[in-house]
């Protein structure tokens, strides 16, 4: 399994420059941008990219869509690694993650510059991008839940990640409420990832989501969104006044 060594993540709906350093000052130092809901110029991104990685910061695109056109955009401005949103089959996993390797492992295309510090990569760079590089599809539709230990034994995939609320809608549970069912699901998912030696990570906006996952050894966790960390600071300045 890869190593991954800060469990605590912060999802941006902006390319907040404050923000994310605030949060680096504060130790959150991993950052799940959400390329797929929200219009990012790709000029902008890469200036992201480069601020965020100077704080020594990890960087995550949720990109738009599961194809490797959109994986090749991101890996090529430095991020270090996509989260693949809409992911339905095993089969579609292997080819849409697989895009994230190198040949032999994938399918990516070799483009230099920034990637390989504008110089010529070493022989050892290929496999080193790889290993660090992660490709880690979404498990948010019960159609990739029914797949999910074929989705997760696959070489070319890192990890997972529990998207709840489009896999509650699509399970047919409704609005996500964190019920039984969605406990199960989260746990078949955390299960599938260990089993796989893979890493397990989940979007989860409450303590009891955080504490379920936590004791299902999930590596990281997406613990608040950009615009409910404006609404707790205002909420909790209003109550003060």
């Amino acid at each position: 399994m890869k190593q991954f060594t800060h469990d605590t993540a912060l999802w941006l709906s902006s390319l907040n420059i404050d923000l994310t350093e605030i949060a680096a000052q504060l130790g959150c130092i991993e950052i799940v941008v959400d390329i797929e809901h929200n219009p990012f110029p790709l000029a902008d991104r890469t200036s992201f990219v480069i601020l965020a990685k100077n704080l020594g910061m990890q960087v995550f695109f949720k990109i738009e869509w599961p194809t490797e056109f959109f994986v090749q955009q991101a890996l090529d401005l430095g991020v270090d690694g996509v989260i693949i949103p809409h992911i339905e089959t095993a089969a579609q996993a292997k080819r849409v993650c697989g895009s994230v390797k190198y040949p032999p492992h994938g399918t990516r295309s070799f483009s230099g510059g920034r990637v390989t510090g504008f110089t010529t990569p070493q022989g050892s760079y290929f496999d080193e991008s790889d290993q660090a590089i992660l490709a880690v599809p979404m498990i948010e539709t019960a159609s990739a839940l029914s797949e999910v230990e074929e989705i997760s034994a696959l070489d070319c995939v890192d990890g997972l990640f529990l998207g709840p609320y489009d896999l509650s809608l699509t399970s047919g549970r409704g609005h996500y409420t964190y019920k039984e069912g969605d406990q199960a699901d989260a746990t078949r998912i955390a299960e599938a990832a260990k089993n796989a030696s893979k890493l397990f990570w989940a979007a989860a906006w409450s303590t009891a989501e955080r504490k379920h996952n936590e004791r299902n050894g999930a590596d990281m966790q997406v613990v608040m969104m950009e615009h409910a960390v404006y609404r707790a600071g205002l909420t909790a300045l209003l109550a003060q006044t």
